[in-house]
């Protein structure tokens, strides 16, 4: 402390009425907008963080449940497609014998046979391929993300606004006085905040922003129409076009072809609605990986157009961008995607969550 300063506080302390310093100098905090809490004088915003921490705490948790909620039916999907597929493959199988199978009772039970796939393959179908239920778990995620995140904003607001006013306080040689003033008379050491509990609020603020990933992105605009450059399955870069109406990733026959992507009869048929309104069918695939920017994501469902469709271009759609929360930003044409790690891992103890979701894979 400068000779200045402290000639200014000991002038400040002996100001003070020998009786009745207390009130003096608590009064004088009080004018710096400080109250007195245990040994602390504290500002109001040290209690608005202890509540905003609750508040981003319950918000974690409503996050973590509906991530794993999806994740269960992803995983349950998965297995499906799978079993599908073997299933599809036994009856393909089946079918090319059945012909040439002479003996009846032989006959009948490849025909039996047959009768239990196509039964198990209609249950499959009923229980796994909501396409409602999908969507309905990903908006839920999506809506708990974006809770999450727009808290972590303006918690992170607070924080620093606090941090802020107690530097500015701890410069103040009036509140340094009356604090000198108290200690000097009492048996109480009072200290100015931050206390223990809003330093702790911020340390956990700190690991809780560790779980987010932010990069920008750049985009193209023909015609109103935005383009992002990816790379799908570590090794073909392509533009595709930043589709958030589209409920999947949309992929040409040939650019599925250059993909690695060979629809077979065993890939599911699905119904779709292509930009200029028509429908048509496509099978149902999954690509390894799709990487935007630094953002990889693995196991991403796709729908593969039928060849008559390669004028159509190839979306870039919600069975990726689910995973994140993204903005656009079109006169500067840029992405904004935001990456939420796992926050279940985080509330495990481990700071960070995982580098990368790895996900089958709004916002």
């Amino acid at each position: 402390m400068n000779r200045v300063v402290l000639g200014f506080v000991c002038a400040a302390i002996a100001s003070y009425p020998a009786h009745g310093e207390d009130k003096t100098a608590t009064a004088a905090l009080a004018k710096k907008g400080l109250s007195r809490a245990s040994d602390y004088f504290v500002i109001p915003g040290e209690a608005k963080v202890t509540r905003g921490l609750a508040s981003l705490q319950a918000l974690r948790g409503n996050l973590v449940a509906a991530m794993n909620k999806q994740k269960r039916f992803e995983v349950e999907k998965e297995e499906s497609r799978k079993l599908r597929i073997t299933l599809t493959q036994e009856r393909l199988q089946i079918s090319s014998r059945l012909p040439y199978v002479t003996a009846v009772n032989d006959h009948n039970v490849l025909v039996s046979r047959l009768n239990q796939i196509a039964d198990q393959l209609n249950l499959i179908a009923q229980t796994t391929e909501n396409g409602e239920t999908a969507r309905e778990l990903a908006a839920e995620s999506g809506r708990a993300r974006e809770e999450f995140l727009q808290k972590m904003i303006d918690f992170r607001a607070l924080v620093d606004e606090t941090t802020t006013r107690y530097a500015e306080l701890a410069k103040d040689p009036e509140v340094t006085a009356a604090l000198a003033a108290l200690n000097q008379s009492g048996k109480v050491k009072f200290k100015l905040g931050p206390t223990k509990a809003f330093l702790n609020a911020v340390a956990t603020l700190q690991k809780l922003e560790k779980m987010i990933q932010t990069e920008t992105i750049a985009l193209r605009n023909e015609n109103n129409v935005f383009w992002v450059d990816v790379v799908i399955n570590g090794k073909l870069a392509k533009p595709m076009v930043f589709d958030t109406g589209a409920g999947i990733v949309l992929l040409p026959a040939e650019f599925a072809t250059q993909a690695g992507l060979k629809p077979s009869e065993s890939d599911p048929v699905i119904n779709l609605s292509v930009a200029d309104g028509r429908k048509v069918k496509g099978r149902l695939m999954t690509l390894k990986s799709i990487k935007v920017g630094k953002f990889t994501v693995s196991n991403v469902e796709c729908a593969v157009l039928p060849p008559e469709m390669a004028d159509a271009p190839p979306l870039l759609g919600g069975t990726f961008l689910k995973n994140f929360n993204y903005k656009i930003s079109p006169d500067q044409g840029r992405l904004t995607l935001s990456l939420i790690n796992d926050p279940a891992a985080e509330s495990k103890g481990d700071g960070a969550g995982s580098a990368v979701r790895k996900t089958k894979g709004k916002r």
